[in-house]
């Protein structure tokens, strides 16, 4: 994990109540993850994203892009992008997307609480990444 051995305790315990922390999250303003831009092996996007939700509990968001849903989850190890099946429970909601508007910065596109931790999925208007972001709640 590249840490010292003392930092590991620290981040065993902190894992246990918040899987988005990381020693130095907070030097890094809360950013956990990016993710999108990748086409391989028929995951992820390549085009601005132009809907996002939080989508069901534990800090997943379902996000619109490429003209298709897909589920994003994360942790501090990594992301995990799935493409959102038709017949997914709840995807019929998911069919007409609140478009984000024109911004020249960057935004939140989504966010949600979960064990105590606020996520937020940010995005950048012209990026076909998008930013998740780990605080406490």
């Amino acid at each position: 994990l590249g840490m010292e051995p003392p930092a590991l305790p620290e981040l065993l315990e902190r894992q246990r109540s918040d899987r988005w922390w990381f020693p130095g999250r907070d030097a890094a303003s809360g950013y956990v993850a990016s993710v999108g831009g990748f086409a391989g092996y028929g995951a992820s996007w390549v085009s601005p994203a132009d809907a996002a939700v939080a989508w069901g509990e534990g800090g997943t968001f379902a996000v619109r892009a490429d003209h298709r849903w897909w589920t994003v989850a994360a942790d501090a190890f990594g992301t995990v992008v799935r493409a959102l099946p038709a017949d997914a429970p709840g995807a019929d909601a998911l069919t007409e997307p609140a478009r984000w508007h024109a911004a020249d910065a960057r935004e939140v596109a989504a966010q949600t609480v979960a064990k105590g931790v606020r996520l937020e999925l940010i995005r950048e208007p012209r990026s076909y990444l998008l930013w998740l972001r780990a605080e406490p709640a």
